[in-house]
């Protein structure tokens, strides 16, 4: 998708919201950006109107805490980590 993927997740709210997947996306300045792409309301979407919780796929797997909305936004503008896993709060 390179970028587009905040507009395939809004395509997909009725699934997102019924089914409460776990979803990996890459996510971060460079592609998303070009796509006009807000990471604030990239995280309150996610996190707010889908219900999941939000983490960098490193975190995940290693059994951390979900993102603030700041270290999402942190961690979008800096590049620092681009891998991210939305998931079903109750995991999380």
């Amino acid at each position: 998708m390179e970028g587009g993927e905040f507009g395939v997740l809004k395509g997909a709210e009725r699934i997102l919201t019924k089914s409460h997947p776990y979803v990996i996306f890459e996510c971060g300045i460079g592609a998303s950006d070009y796509y006009g792409t807000d990471p604030a309301a990239l995280y309150q979407y996610i996190t707010k109107n889908v219900g999941l919780s939000l983490s960098t796929l490193s975190s995940f797997v290693h059994k951390r805490r979900a993102l603030t909305q700041d270290e999402f936004e942190l961690n979008y503008n800096s590049n620092k980590e681009y891998y991210f896993i939305a998931y079903p709060k109750e995991n999380g």
